[in-house]
């Protein structure tokens, strides 16, 4: 029936934000959190740290709403990428989900050896705090409190499943590929701004995405 291969194919979508809160329960085991190395990092990199100072200069509401929005963005974009497939190409579709998962599953296991408490949660106020803008603030906002945890930042899953994104859409469909390019634009500084990640996180995620997208195409070829 079409209806259960429909669910076959999206239900391990769904349970990735369960996962993701596991990581919080699994940290720690091997090392302590690495936010003070990261700080130092992005410290040399800059003089200063970015996640800090650019939601503190950029300040003005439509900035502030464009930046939320980009991260509010990456929550559609594993469905959208996997259904736009999915009504394409049947058969291509489970591969792409498999890798997908995998991909989100790599950046998890790193998670629990790397810990990382993230800036909103690893700063005291006033700095762990951006200004309150509209409607995509508000939403963030809420998916955080929802299902958002002191873990899991480096490398920025953000950044890397969204890279992921790109290769898979590029590899698909064009179309897909030039529609959500520039969400994953914004979401670039948007992890930064919001105090999702240190830069040095999104440089991470940048270098390996390319590394465990093909990892995963390796998996896939053995099963």
């Amino acid at each position: 029936m079409p209806i259960l291969t429909f669910i076959r194919n999206f239900y391990p979508l769904i349970i990735f934000m369960w996962f993701y809160g596991e990581t919080a329960f699994m940290n720690n085991i091997i090392f302590d959190s690495f936010d003070s190395f990261l700080l130092k990092a992005d410290f040399w990199l800059f003089g200063f740290q970015p996640s800090i100072e650019f939601s503190k200069i950029f300040n003005q509401f439509w900035f502030n709403e464009l930046m939320n929005f980009g991260y509010f963005s990456y929550y559609f974009l594993t469905f959208l990428v996997c259904f736009i497939i999915y009504l394409r190409n049947r058969k291509q579709s489970f591969k792409v989900i498999f890798i997908i998962s995998f991909s989100f599953y790599i950046y998890y296991l790193i998670f629990s050896i790397f810990p990382e408490v993230v800036p909103q949660y690893y700063f005291s106020q006033p700095m762990s705090q951006i200004p309150d803008a509209g409607f995509f603030r508000e939403a963030v906002k809420f998916v955080q409190s929802v299902g958002e945890q002191p873990t899991g930042a480096f490398p920025s899953s953000h950044i890397g499943i969204s890279i992921i994104f790109l290769i898979i859409s590029k590899k698909y469909s064009s179309v897909l590929f030039w529609f959500i390019l520039p969400f994953v634009i914004i979401l670039f500084p948007a992890t930064i701004y919001i105090k999702a990640h240190y830069f040095i996180d999104v440089i991470a995620g940048i270098i390996t995405a390319p590394l465990i997208y093909q990892l995963s195409i390796k998996v896939w070829k053995l099963l």
